[in-house]
């Protein structure tokens, strides 16, 4: 019963933030468990001249989108930390000479919920500086939208 709340809760997250892909992906980049923690704050940053150049952002918005971003970074740190920590176990796990599912389905369960609070946190942060933008700004955005799909195809994302 759990397994299956949580799987359709994870499907209702991931299915809502891809209809919403292109603007997501241009306002909050999933963060890279591969790169180093400060490639997050790169690509905040590129997010954030994207904006401006694409949405004509006044500074006053910027200096906000950069702050939610901060925010967000600094309340990520532990969750993606996490993230990385049980990558590294996972691949113990699969290395291991003995197959223990029930280690591995524990282990997934849990990155699942971590992954899940990167994704509600991403949604989050999408949300506030939509909040943000100006009614002119956002039906921009909304037009832009289809033309952002499929930017950063081959990347890994949460």
């Amino acid at each position: 019963m759990k397994r299956n709340v949580v799987r359709t809760v994870l499907a209702g997250v991931i299915l809502t933030l891809s209809l919403f892909g292109g603007i997501a992906s241009a306002f909050s980049g999933g963060p890279s468990l591969d790169g180093p923690p400060g490639d997050m704050a790169m690509r905040h940053q590129r997010h954030v001249e994207m904006m401006t150049d694409l949405l004509d952002l006044t500074d006053l918005q910027q200096q906000q989108i950069q702050t939610l971003y901060q925010n967000e970074q600094t309340a990520l740190a532990v969750t993606l930390q996490q993230l990385r920590a049980g990558h590294e176990q996972m691949r113990t796990l699969l290395d291991a000479e003995a197959f223990d599912e029930a280690a591995i389905r524990s282990l997934a369960k849990s990155q699942a919920d971590l992954k899940a609070e990167v994704i509600i946190s991403h949604a989050k942060v999408k949300h506030q500086i939509l909040k943000l933008l100006t009614a002119e700004q956002q039906q921009l955005a909304k037009k832009i939208e289809p033309l952002l799909k499929g930017r950063g195809k081959g990347r890994r994302h949460m």
